[in-house]
């Protein structure tokens, strides 16, 4: 299985998973009524870990923010990350899609506000700077630990010849594919911390989720729409991108 299938098959079980603890936290009518925030941030951390664990020994990126912090430290070529970010998009409709089907009675039920919530990250309180901030932050510090899981550092004098001018630099082998298990609960707890520590501003931190979940909130039949839903994008793909090319500066100052 290529990169970016096993990229696909890990962000479609995440979102699956993902997408069904929320549904579970926020729609009406159903047996998780009043499940608490700590609660949904352990179900994400799992739902992640469980999508690295599927990709193998591939190392799934799972969020464009990632695969970016990757292309920043000379670990893929333009190419590749960008095949990386259409399997992530393609995983995530996949997964929404499939967890929104066994949620249909709920959905249909549910409040416009909270159907958006199942959907994307948005802002408790709309203060752009502070909202785009957030995400910086946390986007960074997610990154940065999955670039010492996925990226592998990089090998000592002599060991890149110079003859592959542009490529992707040699690199020792990555944390992920020695230690997949431990690397998945790594990963898992990581998300878990993130999102609990970016959970109560709405901070986003995946932009496949944030642009793919507002097209999903767009066009799925469900009667009234939460207004406003793409007010806060910009933030959802530039709060990550930023964070992520910080997460590679700091890499690079630390590791590389």
């Amino acid at each position: 299985m290529s990169a970016p299938a096993a990229d696909f098959v890990a962000t479609s079980v995440f979102m699956l998973l993902g997408t069904a603890v929320s549904c579970n936290a926020r729609l009406a009518r159903h047996a998780g009524a009043a499940v608490p925030a700590s609660a949904v941030a352990a179900g994400w951390g799992a739902a992640f870990a469980c999508g690295l664990f599927a990709a193998g020994r591939a190392g799934a990126h799972m969020n464009p923010a990632v695969t970016l912090g990757l292309w920043a430290c000379d670990r893929m070529s333009g190419t590749d990350a960008v095949r990386h970010v259409a399997a992530q998009c393609a995983g995530t409709a996949v997964g929404m899609g499939v967890a929104l089907v066994a949620f249909v009675p709920q959905w249909t039920r549910s409040a416009p506000e909270d159907r958006a919530e199942v959907l994307m990250e948005r802002p408790a309180v709309r203060a752009p700077l502070s909202n785009l901030l957030a995400s910086v932050v946390t986007t960074g510090a997610l990154v940065f630990v999955m670039l010492r899981i996925l990226a592998g550092e990089p090998l000592g004098p002599g060991g890149d010849s110079g003859a592959d001018a542009g490529m992707p630099l040699a690199t020792q082998p990555p944390y992920v594919l020695g230690h997949l298990a431990e690397s998945a609960v790594i990963a898992g707890i990581l998300l878990f911390a993130c999102v609990v520590g970016a959970g109560a501003v709405g901070a986003p931190l995946n932009p496949a989720r944030a642009v793919v979940g507002r097209v999903v909130h767009a066009v799925v039949p469900a009667g009234d729409r939460q207004p406003g839903t793409w007010a806060d994008a910009w933030i959802a793909v530039a709060g990550p991108a930023l964070g992520a090319l910080l997460a590679a500066w700091a890499w690079r100052a630390c590791v590389a």
